[in-house]
């Protein structure tokens, strides 16, 4: 037999295909690889959003990286802008740990609760931001610092998002209903008489509906609740930041009360 024709290739193919293009056979296990990936990826970040777990890491992520913050302002050498920015900190963690988390109890983030903690971020006379840039791009910490403030605001922005209620309203008030209609039902079923045992197995179910429509909305609003997360974190942070900033500038120097709210000094 002579050797095999040579192998005709599609026009289209050519057209579409880059420069260095190899086909490969094995295409298919290459897009199941792909589409294993993509569920993969999809199902952590349903599984991450629906339990206290990834809320639990956005709090304790942020209270690192104010932790972290603050130790990179300890290599400033001039005392105005490291005094102002470790100030700052302080406060920030503050503001967290007491209005920012009062705020997010209910599911929500108060503007006038917000304000607290975004007195020590912004441009006003206390923010970070106006400190930044009075320090200027060519500080030697200045690249570290604003990378750290930018970490911060996106773990802020994770938390308070996760705060809101994942499960809409009327779905609530449909499980709500359900609940109400399945023991409405169970009860129109038991017996006149000798229905003790009916009686129990009733009230066992309706507690256990009841116990799982409130563990249901637990987990959905993992800041408030009977399993809600408190701020141990930045309450920690916030305490040993404290500690140092006053053993080095005194007490004196901080712009804040123990609730991070801006002081009074008319």
């Amino acid at each position: 037999m002579g050797p095999a024709p040579p192998r005709r290739l599609d026009a289209a193919n050519i057209a579409l295909s880059p420069p260095g293009f190899k086909e490969r056979s094995s295409a298919p296990r290459n897009r199941f690889r792909c589409d294993t990936q993509d569920a993969g990826r999809h199902a952590r970040l349903t599984a991450a959003r629906s339990g206290g777990y990834t809320a639990r890491s956005a709090t304790a992520n942020e209270a690192n990286i104010v932790d972290n913050m603050f130790e990179s302002t300890g290599y400033i050498k001039e005392e105005r802008f490291k005094r102002g920015l470790q100030a700052s900190l302080v406060c920030y963690a503050r503001a967290i740990e007491g209005p920012g988390w009062d705020a997010m109890g209910s599911g929500a983030n108060s503007r006038a609760q917000a304000a607290v903690a975004s007195n020590w971020t912004g441009t006003g006379p206390q923010g970070m931001r106006l400190k930044f840039q009075r320090m200027g791009t060519d500080h030697p910490v200045f690249g570290t610092i604003t990378s750290l403030d930018r970490q911060r605001g996106d773990t802020r922005r994770e938390r308070l998002a996760l705060a809101q209620p994942g499960v809409p309203k009327i779905i609530s008030t449909f499980m709500l209903v359900l609940v109400f209609l399945t023991v409405i039902s169970l009860a129109f079923f038991i017996p006149r008489v000798d229905n003790t045992a009916h009686r129990v197995a009733l009230f066992v179910a309706c507690a256990v509906l009841v116990l799982s429509r409130a563990l249901i909305r637990s987990l959905d609003r993992p800041y408030s609740g009977v399993l809600k997360i408190e701020p141990t974190a930045m309450a920690i942070t916030a305490d040993d930041i404290t500690a140092d900033f006053e053993d080095e500038f005194g007490r004196d120097h901080l712009p804040c009360n123990k609730r991070g709210v801006p002081l009074d000094r008319s």
